[in-house]
């Protein structure tokens, strides 16, 4: 079997990475246009027997470099015009490196993927049946897991599988066309499945409001600027109506309702579990495993055209539209020309000082306009700010969660806020606490003892 490689839309260097990406699944590139896949090529392959071991042993560092490779070698193949049938020729060739017991996510639901086609077009798999599995076989997980939809429950339950070309996810919460290669780097617009969630109706949020504790519930008027406080709005621009009156008047007043862990509802509780579950397994597919941490979730309700000022948040963001319409602008995170870096340190280590909105840098940030059924991931640091459209009240619903690695960036920021003023006065400062930059491990290593050890004399 060849595969052929177009060479149109093929830019600079792409053939050299293509190369590289092709090499390290040990398939020989006999030119920039071809790959020869025959029985000398499936002689080559058995040198990844090992990797393969252990993937049925269960390493999560092998299933994740394995995954990464496959996903590495989709997206440039991709991007190379490759005929999708051609693309399912390679992989099914590729066996050896990409068996369907490792890479597919099994299971012997009515929508299990199909060995036929390991890269399914974006939307539901194929709904052909696979045989039940049992223990030994090529496609059973260990301990009876299956990570679909009901994930730790009984093994003889069903699963329902979206099957994506950047990784398997099923998910009760959104529809899986989320890039997972721009998580935390970007912001990037996708769709929830929650739209008929009984919870997030108006009618409803009348009557749950009002009755969750006081120090939960932000209400202040929605006519705010781009350069106001965030944090102290709901007591400088105090509204015209009390709560109860502006929940049954949001299309004609000015108010903007903020709720912090909405979930102390019971009607809340539940969906954060199954949120929480798929934010997992988001960044699972992306292979950034470790779980998420401090997830809760926060609800906004407001009039047509109020805005939210600028402010960063200390989480990552998944921002759900459930109501009218939004308009947000999202400013590239670790960008100095949006937040210096004194700001950025100064807020993540808790000082009460937040980064002020620079007018300046208004033509940096990206617009996302999304209306009910969309959501929009918001990078962690990410600056942004929020105006409602003018056609109707805003309903909208985001989990903010940490991950291993913006806790440790949270830590990193921190310690160089401590450390900052010691070197000036020497005529140094400290390298920055942002991704790419050295010393992040140390620097987050040293704040959690140093933390560690002011409890411990308390």
């Amino acid at each position: 079997m060849i595969l052929r490689v177009p060479h149109r839309d093929v830019g600079a260097g792409s053939p050299d990475r293509l190369d590289r990406l092709l090499q390290g699944l040990a398939v020989p590139v006999l030119d920039v246009g071809t790959v020869e896949i025959d029985a000398q090529v499936r002689k080559a392959l058995r040198i990844h027997d090992p990797v393969r071991g252990q993937l049925r042993q269960g390493s999560r560092q092998a299933v994740h470099g394995q995954r990464r490779m496959r996903q590495q070698l989709v997206v440039e193949l991709e991007r190379l015009a490759v005929q999708p049938r051609d693309v399912e020729a390679l992989f099914e060739a590729l066996e050896h490196v990409f068996p369907l017991s490792d890479t597919h996510q099994r299971c012997d639901g009515p929508h299990a993927p199909s060995p036929r086609h390991p890269l399914a077009a974006r939307g539901q798999c194929n709904t052909n049946r696979l045989p039940s599995l049992r223990a030994g076989s090529p496609g059973w997980r260990r301990r009876g897991r299956c990570r679909g939809a009901l994930a730790g429950r009984r093994r003889d339950r069903r699963c329902t599988f979206r099957h994506q070309g950047e990784g398997d996810m099923s998910m009760n919460c959104f529809d899986g066309d989320l890039d997972p290669r721009l998580l935390d780097r970007s912001g990037v617009l996708f769709h929830h499945k929650l739209l008929e969630h009984p919870s997030l109706s108006l009618e409803s949020l009348a009557r749950v409001i009002p009755s969750l504790p006081a120090e939960q519930v932000f209400h202040s008027s929605g006519l705010l600027d781009n350069a106001d406080n965030f944090d102290t709005a709901h007591m400088e621009y105090k509204p015209a109506l009390g709560l109860q009156a502006a929940m049954d008047q949001l299309s004609t007043t000015d108010a903007y309702i903020m709720v912090r862990q909405p979930e102390t509802d019971p009607g809340f509780r539940d969906l954060l579990a199954h949120l929480k579950k798929d934010v997992a397994r988001v960044f699972e597919s992306a292979g950034l495993g470790g779980g998420i941490e401090d997830a809760m979730l926060y609800l906004f309700i407001a009039s047509p055209n109020s805005v939210t000022p600028f402010h960063i948040d200390r989480y990552s963001t998944f921002l759900m539209q459930f109501r009218g319409s939004k308009e947000v602008t999202i400013y590239p995170p670790w960008d100095q020309r949006v937040v210096d870096d004194e700001d950025a340190e100064a807020f993540f280590a808790r000082t009460g000082r937040r980064p002020v909105w620079r007018p300046e840098s208004a033509h940096l940030g990206q617009r996302f306009s999304f209306s009910p059924g969309e959501a929009l991931h918001i990078p962690f640091a990410a600056g942004h700010n929020v105006r409602n459209g003018a056609d109707d009240v805003s309903i909208s619903l985001s989990i903010i969660f940490n991950t291993p690695r913006t806790r440790q960036l949270m830590r990193a920021l921190a310690f160089n806020h401590r450390i900052r003023p010691h070197l000036a006065r020497v005529g140094m400062s400290p390298n920055r606490a942002a991704p790419g930059h050295s010393g992040l491990t140390f620097k987050s290593h040293a704040w959690r003892a140093a933390a560690r050890a002011a409890r411990m004399l308390k």
